[in-house]
């Protein structure tokens, strides 16, 4: 078995609220076996007060070879994290379709989990654009001023 601890930390100056933890179990491009914490189904994750942390556990079966997987973190207040864990899984191990205790089966998904999956999805999406937006933004305010020093 393994035991999957997620810790979400208020690392901002402001409570946090509608706190959704989705976590890809392995496969990036299958929503239907993410794990998902959302404070419909733990009442911890409410509000995170500034410097506040809480705990979250899950199980599972430990799969064998190399595994990777993603955990993402959003709040009602559109900020956001992410990060990668992995280890290495011994012979004879196998993923379970078992429901994990404290997690909601994929089955019994409610359309608001749905719904903060889609718009934790929409938020990386924005984020990038943004980012890829800024970085157009430099590259041409470098080429102009380049060319406003050449002339």
């Amino acid at each position: 078995m393994r035991y999957p601890t997620y810790v979400v930390t208020n690392t901002g100056g402001v409570p946090l609220t509608g706190i959704t933890v989705v976590d890809d179990d392995g496969t990036p491009y299958d929503p239907n076996d993410d794990i998902t914490f959302t404070s419909a189904n733990n009442a911890k994750l409410l509000s995170l007060a500034p410097g506040e942390s809480v705990t979250l556990n899950a199980t599972g079966v430990v799969v064998a070879g190399q595994y990777q997987n993603c955990a993402r973190v959003l709040a009602a207040q559109q900020v956001s994290d992410a990060e990668t864990s992995f280890y290495f899984g011994g012979a004879g191990a196998s993923k379970s379709s078992k429901p994990k205790p404290g997690v909601v089966p994929k089955d019994d998904k409610t359309d608001a989990e749905k719904e903060a999956r889609d718009a934790l999805n929409d938020q990386q999406k924005t984020e990038k654009k943004a980012f890829d937006d800024a970085q157009k933004a430099e590259k041409k305010a470098l080429e102009e001023a380049q060319k406003a020093t050449d002339t």
